[in-house]
C-alpha cells in the first residue's frame, strides 16, 4: 500500500510548472561513472525533472545505439520533502546511478550511489549490493523516476520516431 502512495504521491507533479533543481541541466551527472561502466558521450541522452509536494528530482537516461528501446544507463537524484516511509526517511538524496551490464540477461543491475568530498576524502562511488534492503529500495525508486518519465512522454504526444 506504501508503495501504491508512493507512485500516486510522485504522478500526482509530475507535471508542475517549477523545476526540481535550479541551474543548467547539463551540468547535472556529469562526474565520471564508476570503472567497468561503458563511455556513453556517443549515446542519446533522455532527460528530465519532476517536482510536487512529497519529492523533486531529476534523471538522465542513456540509449545505446545498438539497443535503441533500452535505457542501458540511468542516473539521477530524489529528494523526498516530506518523508512518510522508514526508507524516505533514510534516502541520502544523492546522485544514483544504475547500469544494465548485460542487456537481456536475467542478472541484477549494478547500482551505486555518489559518496559526496569530505575534507579528508575525495567524492566516490559507492556500490549497493544486489538483493540488500538499499539496493531492493532504490531499484523501487528507479521504478517509479522511470514511471514519471514515461508519463511525461505520454502527455508530450508522439514524437520523432513515436508510434
Amino acid at each position: 500500500m506504501r508503495g501504491a502512495l508512493f507512485v500516486l504521491s510522485l504522478l500526482a507533479g509530475a507535471g508542475s510548472q517549477e523545476p526540481a533543481t535550479r541551474g543548467n541541466p547539463r551540468a547535472e551527472f556529469t562526474s565520471p561513472a564508476p570503472e567497468g561502466v561503458d563511455n556513453v558521450s556517443a549515446w542519446e541522452v533522455v532527460e528530465g525533472r519532476f517536482e510536487n509536494a512529497h519529492a523533486a528530482g531529476a534523471y538522465r537516461f542513456y540509449v545505446s545505439p545498438a539497443r535503441q528501446a533500452l535505457y542501458q544507463l540511468m542516473r539521477y537524484r530524489v529528494t523526498f520533502r516530506a518523508p512518510v516511509t522508514e526508507e524516505e526517511k533514510q534516502n541520502r538524496s544523492t546522485e544514483k546511478l544504475v547500469w544494465n551490464q548485460h542487456p537481456g540477461e536475467r542478472v541484477p543491475l549494478l547500482c551505486w550511489e555518489r559518496v559526496g568530498a569530505t575534507d579528508s576524502a575525495p567524492a566516490y562511488w559507492r556500490e549497493l549490493s544486489p538483493g540488500s534492503p538499499e539496493y531492493v529500495w532504490e531499484m523501487r525508486v528507479l521504478i517509479q523516476v522511470l514511471s514519471l518519465h514515461q508519463t511525461a512522454r505520454r502527455a508530450e504526444g508522439p514524437g520523432e520516431g513515436d508510434p
